[in-house]
């Protein structure tokens, strides 16, 4: 290696862990920290969702994503309406298509698609706020086989799995409103 190629590449690297002392240095100072923290004079995460009372489900996939929500939430089956500051009513909707059809016309695979709408309530003040409300989706897909069993089984763990799915996404939105709200 002569001495100007040396030169060059002690150039290069020095300017590389500039640009990566600098990105440090932005970074450092960005604010980030966890949703689940518990600071002094922060909403804790944890106990706000504790306290939200999660409203009955009319079918079996809501039934799913609620008893998602309540594992999430850190709660028990028995928290009531009555000791809850918060509750959440969640409605569902969900589509089966084919997704992958044979040279024959009979579908190989489908997909399941689980809509979901929320609204958080506010149950502190007088009467009952809308405090947060949004629309998630989640999409599973599964074989389908020759065998009505196994295409009902493969169909319904789809829709468990979207329902978790959906679960998970509504407990970032909403532990992130506990997080960021105002006190």
């Amino acid at each position: 290696m002569s001495s100007s190629n040396a030169f060059v590449s002690r150039r290069a690297l020095l300017r590389q862990f500039t640009h990566i002392g600098a990105a440090g240095l932005l970074l450092s100072g960005c604010g980030f920290a966890p949703v689940h923290k518990t600071t002094p004079g922060a909403a804790n995460v944890r106990s706000e969702l504790a306290n939200v009372y999660i409203a009955e489900a009319p079918d079996r996939v809501t039934q799913v994503l609620r008893n998602e929500l309540l594992f999430l939430f850190n709660q028990n089956a028995s928290t009531s309406r009555s000791d809850a500051s918060h509750e959440l009513r969640v409605t569902t909707n969900g589509v089966t298509q084919g997704a992958i059809v044979t040279r024959t016309g009979v579908a190989a695979a489908r997909i399941y698609t689980l809509s979901a709408s929320y609204v958080l309530y506010d149950l502190t003040g007088e009467g009952k706020e809308s405090v947060l409300s949004g629309k998630t989706e989640s999409q599973a897909s599964f074989d389908v086989f020759d065998q009505q069993y196994a295409n009902v089984r493969a169909e319904r763990d789809a829709e468990n799995r979207a329902a978790a799915d959906v679960a998970r996404l509504i407990n970032d939105r909403i532990s992130t409103y506990f997080a960021t709200r105002p006190l």
